[in-house]
């Protein structure tokens, strides 16, 4: 089988295939058998190359292959400083049963923070098949195993008050295979996929849910065909159809080759880091004036937890968020206007932007790009950003806490719905929120401003209004006296200000295991859009 090559491919598209290569001549040279699979195949059968959504690349390897690929590869590269293996020895929290090949990007960090690189790389994943059995009883009872411990490996602590109806039976499972948890899942997993040692009729491959068909059969990856894969020679599984149909539901297999490509995804891990350096160009910026003029500030959510537990960015994180007392808030606004460069940067409010859809300020790096698929329609700023949060008066009554929080939140989504009547996929949502958005965002905007001030009476209470669905009442950033014990915070190596108490803001966020990684599937830059222009700012030289 043979396919046209794409042309114009992205960065990590052409790095892909570099990996892709690098398995391939190991593989070809030691007579080891390999496969594209996943997201490849997909792209194979809609797209003639890759997937437009999913521009990295897996392979799965029979297990003797893959224990002899290792060998050859560590053999080849164990001293290289591009090339290397991710997995459980030389990975935080590497719970998964597969292997990651990656290359080292032009990132450095600082030597205290140099175990954050791997986030920053180029990579492939390489799949082991592990042998499962010669009867469908023997195959059922290993698969029973290995999904439980993958479940409860998966399986994590909720933060508090998260609970919500529509996701109730998840949350049930999670808290079933949570109690179940053990320290050593995971050596136990492994050990369990690994025992049987010779090749049989059934194997398993990692994966949360149940596999059908070949995706189960050892034969299917034994009996693969040469495919020519965007100028690769590579192989492909013979039933290559049968095989993600096997792996994939009838709904994954639709949102992966409808879902259109992102910008940032197929540019890279560079630009990720582009975009943090960016960010905390701001950030320093806005410390600055803080300072200056006694406005009290403090690091929160994915930017608090990034300095406490990686001393600057979550690898994969691509924001950085910002609170403040409502009058500091509004302090900060007008002293901005008048001490930030104009030339670089600019106050995003909702006077500043016809199509504000926010209910708070941002400080935006001009000369930049940073949005989202059919948004360039509206009248607003459109580059990088930093978020700056206020925190108002709350009540110490639950009941009007609860009312202030449900009446803010509602007109918040309602200030934002204009953008969301056009973007949002789901046609009843769309709906809503063509509904709600009449208005106008700048008349909900003062609604939400009525609202989220309604308590003028100080009583030591604040309230976090601006997103989620949350806000703690007489604990962790409810209580107004966490302003008077602000300390320094190693943050990308300056020293930014956060709460002394972050140990009860990060418990209340992320729950009393905030310190512990996400799962590999989900450590990646979420919020990271469409369209990414960054100009010359932070280029990573050759």
């Amino acid at each position: 089988m043979n396919n046209a090559t794409q042309p114009d491919l992205s960065l990590v598209q052409k790095v892909s295939l570099e990996l892709l290569k690098l398995v391939d001549s190991i593989c070809r040279e030691n007579e080891i058998k390999y496969s594209l699979i996943r997201g490849a195949l997909i792209g194979i059968k809609y797209h003639n190359g890759f997937l437009p959504s999913v521009p990295t690349l897996s392979v799965a390897m029979p297990y003797l292959d893959f224990q002899q690929f290792k060998k050859k590869f560590i053999e080849s590269f164990g001293s290289s400083e591009h090339y290397s293996l991710l997995d459980a020895d030389n990975c935080e929290q590497f719970e998964v049963l597969f292997v990651r090949l990656i290359k080292k990007s032009r990132i450095s960090l600082p030597d205290d923070r140099k175990q954050d690189e791997k986030y920053y790389a180029y990579f492939l994943d390489i799949y082991p098949v592990y042998y499962a059995g010669n009867t469908k009883a023997e195959y059922a009872k290993a698969e029973k195993i290995m999904r439980k411990y993958l479940k409860t490996l998966k399986s994590v602590k909720y933060a508090p008050e998260t609970f919500r109806i529509k996701n109730a039976l998840f949350r049930l499972k999670n808290a079933y295979y949570y109690k179940k948890k053990q320290p050593d899942d995971y050596l136990k997993l492994t050990e369990h996929v690994t025992k049987q040692t010779q090749p049989s009729k059934y194997v398993l491959i990692h994966s949360y849910s149940k596999v059908r068909g070949s995706v189960k059969l050892l034969e299917t990856y034994t009996n693969v065909v040469q495919y020519n894969f965007n100028g690769v020679d590579t192989f492909i599984p013979a039933n290559m159809e049968t095989w993600f149909n096997g792996f994939y539901s009838k709904r994954m297999l639709y949102d992966l080759h409808t879902i259109p490509p992102n910008q940032a995804s197929l540019s890279g891990p560079e630009i990720l880091r582009r975009v943090q350096l960016v960010e905390l160009e701001m950030l320093v910026e806005l410390d600055r004036i803080c300072r200056k003029h006694n406005i009290k500030y403090s690091l929160f959510a994915g930017t608090l937890l990034g300095a406490v537990r990686h001393k600057g960015f979550v690898p994969w994180d691509d924001d950085v968020d910002v609170v403040m007392l409502y009058d500091d808030y509004l302090k900060f606004i007008e002293i901005a206007k008048e001490e930030l460069d104009s030339d670089k940067y600019f106050i995003r409010t909702q006077e500043t932007d016809k199509d504000m859809n926010l209910t708070f300020t941002q400080i935006k790096r001009n000369g930049t790009v940073f949005g989202r698929p059919g948004r360039d329609i509206y009248d607003t700023h459109k580059g990088v950003f930093i978020d700056i949060m206020p925190l108002f008066n709350g009540s110490r009554y639950g009941v009007l806490h609860k009312l202030q929080l449900s009446l803010s939140r509602h007109y918040r989504v309602a200030t934002w719905a204009h953008m969301g009547a056009i973007s949002e996929r789901n046609p009843l949502l769309r709906f809503y929120y063509k509904t709600i958005a009449k208005p106008s965002n700048k008349v909900n905007y003062r609604k939400f401003i009525n609202y989220a001030t309604m308590f003028k009476r100080e009583c030591g209470r604040i309230s976090h209004l601006c997103f989620g669905k949350r806000s703690p009442k007489n604990k962790a950033y409810g209580m107004k006296n966490i302003f008077d014990s602000l300390v320094e915070i190693e943050f990308e190596g300056y020293k930014l200000l956060a709460f002394e108490n972050n140990t009860d803001v990060l418990n209340y966020m992320y729950s009393p295991e905030y310190m512990k990684f996400p799962i590999l599937a989900f450590r990646y830059a979420k919020h990271l859009p469409g369209y990414i222009d960054l100009g010359q700012l932070y280029e990573f030289e050759n």
